[in-house]
């Protein structure tokens, strides 16, 4: 994808001084954006440039910096409390450049799609955390929900897809979605900070015995049992089993791209590690 340069120019709309200097970012959604950006190139939305991706991406970063936001504990100190601060305000300050950029441009159906997928997005959240706090979550319908949350924002622009394109489209989202949720549960296993709420928490609640299942539910686990557990329940295999059939499921939906729509998808490969493995 000659010329790919949606990552500085994101860069450059959600930068800033404070921001910079006393919180760290998530990583931008490349992949996706890059998916998205290859097929926009053959939308209805062609004439917008590259002014959907840019501003899709800094809608997703703005969920995703709101997403790092921890809880206020009593034990908090200042610093840390600051940053908790700083994020949320970091993620308003993302939003707030999307709905200035598209209302610069004139794009006020946009604006309603974007804002639109927004309210889904955190609807979608809440009905997940609900779902959590009653345990009725299995690790197969967390990895769905997970996956569903990084399409949301991405499907807003379905309605500009060509006709012919939106079946591979909501495919290529769906497995390059899917991809990036187990390449962060595979993360979440190498420390157990990340273990509650991840997948590794659902399929041991799930599998694990009476005794074990009440220890998962009061949170009393500490680091010793959690590496009992995630060898005992094999995790850390049945993830990378995902992720080989993931990665196989992306690699031949980008190939379908190139042979039925001459998309140029190196930009896409590039940004996901397991494809070049």
């Amino acid at each position: 994808m000659k010329g790919y340069r949606i990552p500085q120019l994101v860069h450059f709309y959600a930068s800033h001084d404070m921001i910079q200097a006393h919180t760290k970012l998530p990583e931008l959604a490349s992949a996706r954006v890059g998916l998205l950006c290859a097929f926009m190139s053959r939308s209805h939305q062609a004439k917008l440039g590259r002014l959907p991706e840019i501003v899709t991406s800094l809608v997703q970063l703005a969920l995703d910096t709101h997403d790092t936001v921890e809880l206020a504990s009593e034990h908090g100190d200042d610093r840390n409390m600051r940053s908790r601060q700083l994020k949320v305000l970091a993620g308003d300050y993302f939003s707030s450049r999307f709905y200035h950029l598209l209302a610069q441009a004139g794009q006020i159906d946009a604006i309603y799609l974007l804002s639109r997928a927004v309210c889904e997005v955190n609807r979608m959240k809440m009905t997940m955390v609900d779902k959590m706090k009653q345990f009725k979550m299995t690790a197969e319908s967390y990895m769905l929900e997970r996956t569903k949350l990084k399409q949301c924002v991405f499907q807003a622009w379905d309605t500009g897809m060509r006709a012919q394109d939106a079946e591979l489209w909501g495919k290529a989202l769906h497995d390059l979605s899917h991809l990036e949720v187990v390449e962060q549960e595979i993360k979440k296993t190498e420390s157990h900070s990340s273990f509650d709420g991840s997948y590794a928490y659902w399929r041991i609640l799930q599998e694990g015995t009476s005794e074990e299942q009440a220890l998962l539910k009061d949170r009393a686990w500490d680091e010793s049992i959690w590496k009992e557990l995630i060898t005992k329940y094999q995790v850390q295999s049945a993830l990378e089993s995902m992720l080989e059939q993931a990665s196989k499921q992306v690699g031949d939906v980008l190939n379908q791209c190139k042979r039925q729509l001459q998309l140029d998808v190196e930009v896409i490969e590039n940004e996901v590690p397991s494809l070049s493995t």
